[in-house]
């Protein structure tokens, strides 16, 4: 059962801060030079291969929805079950949009209840909150009262580099050879329109280098609940 907490102040909300990763150790240099094969090619400096691992890491943020090069504050409106509080209801599950990267979360909208610390599962987006429409104006302790919008905020994101997907360092690795082997010119297929099947591939297709890689295929495989 939920227990609740003692109201925290506000300044526990602004505690709460990100973190970032280090892109090493999810994907070190060393593999990418091996991986390309350009362990001896004095040309690719490391800036360059650094600049590539993040862009691609960056790449996989995106066409994911999940966090990789860090962790991140987030903060977000949670529905109240509609119905009148009553023993059936007394707890409801609310969905995060991203997992938990740390054991709690806070609870916050109602100046009546302030700050409420709620725990939560590592790694899973679902918590467990206690129905309070009454505070929210929701419910018949006060009818009247000016509805509020309860907020979650938590720490999203995985907990640390080695939680991380392997397929996602895989991913960056296709992603990044096709960058080293591909600078700046675009090679279009062209072939007689008809069938979706048996199209050319579009500019933006093979400009992109996660698209033309493969790169998403793999990361996206990975990663339950990809938004």
């Amino acid at each position: 059962m939920l227990k609740e907490i003692a109201s925290r102040p506000v300044d526990k909300l602004r505690e709460m801060t990100g973190v970032s990763f280090d892109l090493e150790q999810i994907l070190s240099l060393d593999l990418v030079r091996e991986h390309t094969k350009t362990d001896d090619i004095i040309s690719v400096s490391d800036a360059q291969l650094q600049l590539y691992r993040r862009a691609a890491i960056q790449a996989a943020e995106k066409y994911t929805g999940m966090f990789f090069t860090g962790q991140r504050v987030m903060q977000e409106l949670v529905t109240y079950p509609g119905s009148f509080w009553n023993s059936a209801n007394y707890f409801f599950e609310h969905t995060a949009k991203y997992p938990f990267a740390q054991p709690f979360a806070y609870l916050y909208g109602d100046t009546s209840r302030g700050i409420e610390q709620v725990p939560v599962a590592v790694g899973s987006r679902t918590v467990r909150l206690t129905n309070h429409p009454g505070d929210f104006g929701a419910g018949c302790c006060n009818p009247c009262k000016q509805p509020s919008q309860p907020m979650l905020q938590y720490t999203a994101g995985f907990s640390c580099e080695n939680d991380i997907p392997a397929a996602i360092a895989l991913g960056a690795l296709k992603y990044i050879t096709h960058v080293i082997e591909n600078p700046g010119d675009v090679v279009i297929a062209v072939t007689p329109s008809g069938s979706p099947n048996n199209r050319g591939v579009s500019i933006t297709e093979a400009a992109n280098p996660a698209l033309a890689s493969g790169a998403i295929d793999i990361w996206r495989s990975a990663v339950d609940h990809a938004i």
